[in-house]
């Protein structure tokens, strides 16, 4: 080590050592100077347009490092100076892993920028999406990473062939071994992406209802009526049928009523009519049908049905409180009667 050290020494003037060190100085003080002013430039254009290549190119200049300018800066400067082949060697494979190095991390700015930027244009507003969005961000910054540290293996002389084969196959054992974790996973890009309910819908599935809090990355996480917390596993949740609640434009909303036999053929005519005009008062109901269903044993059965608006429970409860309690006054100023479960006993003498 110290005879090549010597050798170094021996085989470069003063100078070749001071034009080395002014390449440097040069090299780093302009790389430094051009990437300042390029980022200032191109950070100042792209608050003026919308298009978002500036923006990709101005993440990727703010992610140089200076390890890579200055060792560029190294790398060019000794080519000023006789160095013996295994420095040679070794600047080469330096320079190879800074340059891997730097393009990792363009990649890795690049991916966020594209992940972040398509969420916010397809998904405004969503709350869903950072959680996919870090997900996606941390698999595929795996796979980039993973790259570099395969090429660096290889840039320094190992074989890598084994060591692919290994992961290939130690790859497919963590598979099998977290299926059920993966299926999960991936059945949360689903619910994100294909967006079946989101945070906020009221949804019910295999017998279980209630308003979606929380979807992560393996479970989705609701709030019951009884105001308990449901937590169900996002392969089983897509797996089976989904009512979305607040996906309904409209409520169809139908119910019965009953009157005596003793009501006069004309005032039985009468009660569709006088449902008809009670629904069409309220401004969240359209009023589609009422009339006479069938004679029971104990009244007359009318059915009457209309669509609400407004398909929330709030709106509804409202509308068919004030249904109600007009149909009670209306039909007690026409002096209908209701019918209600009676039984007639005769008694014989």
């Amino acid at each position: 080590m110290w005879e090549l050290l010597s050798s170094i020494r021996v085989n470069n003037t003063s100078l070749d050592w001071i034009i080395a060190g002014l390449v440097f100085l040069s090299v780093v003080l302009v790389l430094r100077l051009a990437i300042s002013t390029v980022a200032t430039r191109v950070a100042s254009i792209s608050k003026k347009t919308e298009t978002k290549l500036d923006d990709m190119i101005s993440s990727c200049l703010e992610n140089v490092k200076s390890i890579s300018i200055v060792f560029f800066g190294f790398y060019l400067g000794s080519l000023c100076l006789s160095l013996p082949s295994v420095f040679d060697d070794l600047l080469q494979s330096g320079l190879v892993l800074v340059l891997l190095l730097q393009g990792a991390l363009w990649a890795n700015a690049i991916v966020n920028h594209i992940l972040e930027d398509w969420a916010v244009k397809k998904y405004s507003g969503d709350s869903t999406i950072s959680t996919a969005l870090s997900s996606i961000g941390f698999l595929v910054r795996g796979a980039v990473w993973s790259m570099f540290l395969m090429l660096a293996l290889d840039n320094v002389g190992l074989d890598i062939g084994p060591l692919i084969a290994s992961l290939g196959i130690g790859g497919v054992a963590l598979a099998l071994a977290l299926q059920n974790v993966l299926s999960d996973l991936f059945g949360s890009f689903s619910i994100v992406f294909d967006k079946p309910f989101v945070v906020g819908d009221f949804i019910e599935t295999g017998g279980f209802e209630g308003r979606v809090q929380h979807v992560g990355l393996k479970t989705t996480r609701l709030e019951a009526l009884s105001g308990e917390q449901l937590v169900l596993s996002n392969s089983d949740l897509l797996s089976s049928r989904i009512r979305n609640f607040e996906k309904r434009t409209k409520r169809r909303i139908s119910f019965n009523l009953s009157v005596t036999y003793q009501t006069p053929p004309e005032k039985l005519e009468k009660i569709p009519v006088i449902l008809r005009e009670i629904i069409e008062k309220q401004k969240q109901a359209q009023f589609d049908r009422a009339f006479l269903t069938r004679l029971g044993s104990h009244g007359i059965h009318f059915e009457a049905v209309y669509f609400m608006r407004a398909p929330d429970l709030s709106s509804f409860g409202t509308v068919n409180h004030s249904i109600n309690m007009e149909i009670f006054e209306r039909f007690g100023l026409e002096e209908i009667e209701f019918a209600y479960t009676t039984k007639t006993i005769n008694v014989q003498p």
